[in-house]
């Protein structure tokens, strides 16, 4: 119930007892459990490829639409991989995605027969790098769990450490550690060359706003225009910016978080206004002010989250927990309603049901608290905090 503020044989075949589905482009086997794969993975000496995916999940759904039915990723794959796709949020996808740190989706997992993992990436690409992709996972030169071993072993030169950061980077992977040896490597005049720019268009989430690399990047930004996209520098630059407020918001600085929004001012920087102001949100429920709070979230649907289910469903759930005032929770439930509208799920139809409850509507909170049961039960989740709401509900007066 919890809300987030913060951002693939064209023949039947039988294996194991069970049928294999099949279908256009790159055959997934849609019919074995994860033991099941790994048992079929040494039988037929293939490496796993899993697509670790999310319902919700964009860019997986435009990998699946565009890029595994193309004739040439799917010739590659079949001939080479064992093809599953999991959902990292229902049943041992869950544990999967804990065991494998899948944090972003796509992520692209190459495992081999013992469960060890040999190839990663996140991120959706085109056919020429997703075969490319599945290349590099059977070169043990270039797999990630080659690199991450002689990381370990404290043998790597900085262009190496340098490859490796980028690995992890690309596989949403924390890269702090990695990117503080690594710079430490780099003097200031090299920051600008080829492979630093990738790494820090890669890592700009992972900047604080005064280390050394992310101020050169502010102050030198006209001669990496030069060289680099004028539209992507700035890009980096912004997403360095949001970075850094969200870091000062989990540290709870008021201070640097409110300086260096002046800064950005000053400096004119061009920044993702939905997220900044959804920083501004999670500002005004440090210091607890409400009437900043409920006039600031009700702008943000107003300007950015009409008709996305995400957002009205993220904020209607921020006023269920976080407001009072019954003008603003109709607000939010007609916010809910209208999440559920554009697109039924668990989420908004549970917390459609909790604004319902709070403003006291007990036949209609308990019809749809019902609702969102019936959803988590047919995808799998978690539910007894619905239940005790529904518990809640009915006993009601």
């Amino acid at each position: 119930m919890k809300k987030m503020l913060y951002l693939f044989l064209f023949s039947p075949l039988c294996l194991f007892g069970q049928t294999l589905q099949t279908e256009k482009g790159i055959n997934f086997d849609h019919a074995s459990n994860f033991a099941q794969l790994l048992e079929r993975s040494g039988k037929e000496n293939k490496m796993i490829m899993v697509d670790a995916y999310t319902t919700w999940c964009g860019p997986c759904k435009w990998m699946a639409n565009n890029i595994f039915p193309n004739d040439t990723v799917a010739a590659y794959y079949n001939s080479n991989f064992i093809n599953a796709k999991i959902d990292m949020e229902k049943g041992e996808g869950v544990d999967l995605a804990k065991k494998y740190l899948v944090t972003a989706y796509p992520t692209f997992l190459f495992i081999d027969n013992n469960g060890e993992l040999l190839h990663r990436m996140s991120g959706s690409m085109q056919a020429k790098d997703f075969v490319e992709l599945g290349s590099d996972a059977m070169n043990p030169a270039k797999q990630f769990a080659s690199a991450q071993r002689k990381y370990d072993s404290g043998n790597m030169n900085p262009d190496e450490m340098g490859e490796y950061l980028l690995m992890r980077a690309k596989t949403n992977m924390d890269v702090k550690e990695v990117m503080a040896k690594y710079f430490s490597t780099q003097k200031d005049s090299d920051l600008i060359n080829l492979r630093n720019w990738s790494i820090l268009s890669h890592c700009a989430w992972y900047l604080r706003a005064d280390c050394r690399e992310f101020r050169y990047l502010v102050d030198h930004h006209a001669e990496f225009d030069k060289l680099y996209s004028e539209k992507e520098v700035s890009k980096i630059i912004s997403n360095g910016y949001v970075s850094a407020l969200e870091n000062y918001l989990k540290d709870k600085n008021a201070e640097g978080y409110l300086k260096l929004k002046e800064e950005i001012k000053k400096k004119n920087i061009v920044m993702h206004e939905d997220r900044v102001m959804l920083y501004d949100l999670e500002y005004y429920k440090q210091k607890s002010d409400w009437a900043e709070y409920t006039q600031t979230g009700e702008k943000f649907i107003e300007e950015f989250g009409k008709e996305k289910q995400y957002y009205l469903n993220l904020m209607a759930w921020n006023f269920y927990e976080n407001v009072s005032d019954k003008v603003m929770l109709a607000k939010a439930e007609a916010w809910a309603k209208r999440s559920v509208e554009l697109d039924t799920n668990y989420e908004n139809t549970d917390t459609y049901a909790c604004l319902q409850y709070k403003l006291g509507k007990k036949m209609e909170a308990q019809a749809t608290a019902e609702r969102a049961i019936e959803l988590a039960k047919k995808d799998g989740k978690d539910f007894k905090e619905t239940q005790a709401l529904l518990d809640k509900i009915k006993a009601m007066k």
